[in-house]
């Protein structure tokens, strides 16, 4: 301690500077690091997590359009009506197969890739079913009695296959939400 008050004014006041000058680097090299970290974080959820929540809510938005379309179509009386039915459900059906083919690009591991390829396999098949459904829905328009069958394949296999769907997408969209938590709840180093 001697040794220090030895020291000239001016010495004393460089080693000072010098200290607070290197801390002062390390504390902008730490702040620089947690600043790239922030970065990274915000990179990953732009580039991953919401489009591919986006993504995943276009599905369920046009499955739910799709089952609320051939409800409408089976109550449907007239030709017409049923036509613009048919392409609004034609339009959703091709806007699933889009949305879903686009995922794969963003698929980030292979439980992602399993996942979808469930919502692959159920989605078709409920698009799929609808020519069945279709079919017997528009047997209505000159056979009433054909309106209960209708109806019965809507509460029976179309459902499933929509409840199918429904539950392969909601399984994705658990996924990637789950993908983002630990990114939100990380500790800082």
């Amino acid at each position: 301690m001697n040794a220090l008050g030895n020291l000239k004014i001016g010495t004393r006041l460089a080693w000072g500077f010098g200290l607070l000058l290197t801390l002062l680097i390390g504390l902008g090299g730490i702040a620089a690091r947690q600043a790239q970290m922030i970065y990274d974080a915000l990179d990953y959820y732009a580039a991953n997590t919401t489009p591919s929540l986006q993504a995943v809510k276009v599905w369920q938005d046009q499955m739910d359009d799709m089952r609320t379309l051939q409800a409408t179509h089976i109550m449907t009386h007239t030709d017409a009506g049923m036509a613009a039915i048919e392409a609004s459900i034609q339009h959703a059906g091709s806007k699933v197969r889009q949305a879903v083919s686009d995922y794969e690009k963003l698929l980030s591991d292979a439980e992602d890739k399993r996942l979808w390829q469930e919502v692959v396999v159920t989605s078709n098949a409920a698009i799929a079913g609808w020519d069945k459904l279709r079919a017997i829905s528009r047997l209505t328009l000159n056979d009433p009695a054909k309106a209960e069958e209708a109806r019965a394949l809507f509460v029976g296999e179309a459902q499933a296959q929509y409840r199918a769907a429904s539950s392969a997408i909601d399984k994705e969209w658990d996924f990637n939400v789950a993908l983002a938590r630990p990114r939100s709840t990380a500790p800082w180093p």
